[in-house]
């Protein structure tokens, strides 16, 4: 009988066994809370995240919290960590304090452009801030700069969104409020209008950017994404219109002007506040995904939909893998075109808690859901409140990467009040 070699061997059953999540990590330093993750990856392996600050009955925490590893053991801007290991330790980005870490801040997203530059949006409700950073190799990151946005001309900015290619070409997307809609001076495309999202680009690596902006029409929940293809000059973003109407905005000139385009209709009720996330496959595919829950509970459903003509035309694809609540799933691409993504399920209202899950998948399939930390709920049946939204990323190893929140009963050592936990997990 021919033996097969112990190496074959051994990668037989490594493939042949199922897929799970290493052990959580906390993201934060000790007594440091937050909520609303983000997680972005360069090629050489560097992740890098984000989260609003949190602090219960505590609202002065958002102009100043503890921060074990600042210079001050303080920061007003949103957590900025890193991590060089695969997401088993995390530790600050390294930035300038005084001026720079503490300008207040509320909530904040990242992005990268094909030059190396790690771009980080931290909002501040009448204008945000941009850091840039350049990261040339594992581990060797140098600040660039930290500056005011300097005022869009909206009342308020709330949420802010990045996405970026090419060499310094940065989009910053925020909304207003819902029920106070803005748009600036006349621009061309189908896509311009009244609504809750204006994007603002920036040519020159974050120095400067377009004051007067570009309002996508109807626009109430959305989410960006740039091609980064060589040269192209394609930027999307899908949104939700808060009233049940999906659609994609397309650039082709570098968020000059856009065009809007009809996505697919949605359950508004019950479910108006899930963001539809967005990612553009290697083959130039657009994905966007959303869940769509029904007044009951219950009853929710994962929602995929693709352009295979940059987004001008959509098929829908109902992914749900079991019954159950969805909510806030955030959809990601790995090199070689499997989807992945992370997101709160809830399986019985009437007697589980949400837990976090992930998956990956080949486009036409249906996912299976894989708990990324069973053991941990992310709320309490008393309190249901699990945040708003989650994170995923794919590694140039092909591992998924999730990063999640939890809102649980005590801070470590014991506590009066439930904090908000910032959690990451990656996929064996």
């Amino acid at each position: 009988m021919r033996r097969i070699p112990l190496f074959l061997a051994a990668g037989l059953i490594a493939a042949s066994s199922p897929p799970s999540f290493e052990p959580r990590v906390n993201v934060l330093p000790y007594l440091g809370f937050g909520f609303e993750p983000t997680l972005v990856g360069d090629r050489f392996g560097n992740l890098f995240s984000t989260a609003h600050k949190h602090f219960p009955e505590a609202e002065a925490a958002a102009v100043l919290s503890v921060d074990a590893d600042s210079a001050t053991a303080t920061r007003s801007m949103s957590w900025a960590r890193m991590s060089t290991d695969g997401g088993h330790t995390w530790q600050e980005i390294p930035r300038l304090y005084g001026a720079d870490g503490h300008y207040p801040g509320l909530e904040g997203d990242l992005a990268f452009d094909d030059a190396g530059h790690l771009y980080f949006a931290d909002t501040w409700e009448l204008d945000s801030t941009i850091t840039r950073w350049t990261v040339t190799g594992r581990g060797k990151i140098a600040h660039d700069f930290t500056r005011l946005l300097t005022h869009t001309r909206q009342k308020q900015d709330d949420r802010p969104w990045l996405a970026a290619h090419g060499d310094g070409r940065v989009f910053y997307i925020a909304n207003q409020p819902e029920g106070l809609p803005y748009s600036g001076p006349p621009r061309a495309g189908s896509g311009y209008g009244p609504g809750a999202f204006t994007l603002y680009a920036s040519y020159d690596g974050g120095r400067t950017f377009d004051q007067g902006g570009y309002t996508l029409k109807d626009s109430g929940w959305c989410r960006p994404a740039a091609d980064h293809t060589p040269g192209s000059q394609y930027v999307y973003v899908a949104c939700s219109d808060y009233h049940g109407t999906l659609y994609s905005y397309v650039s082709s000139n570098d968020g000059r002007s856009f065009e809007r385009y009809f996505i697919a209709h949605y359950a508004n009720e019950g479910s108006s506040e899930n963001w539809p996330t967005l990612v553009i496959a290697p083959n130039g595919d657009l994905f966007v995904l959303r869940p769509d829950n029904s007044p009951a509970d219950d009853n929710g459903k994962l929602m995929l939909y693709r352009s295979t003509d940059r987004g001008r035309t959509w098929t829908s694809q109902d992914i749900t893998p079991e019954s159950g609540r969805y909510d806030f799933a955030w959809l990601s691409v790995a090199p070689d075109g499997r989807l992945g993504m992370s997101v709160y399920h809830l399986q019985n209202s009437e007697t589980d808690r949400p837990k976090i899950y992930g998956a990956t998948w080949l486009p036409r399939q249906i996912p299976r859901l894989i708990s990324a930390d069973d053991a941990h709920p992310v709320a309490s049946l008393w309190n249901p409140a699990i945040g708003d939204y989650t994170a995923s990323w794919f590694t140039p190893d092909g591992h998924l990467n999730i990063a999640w929140n939890s809102y649980e009963d005590r801070v470590p050592g014991g506590g009066p009040w439930p904090f908000y936990h910032v959690w990451f997990a990656r996929m064996r």
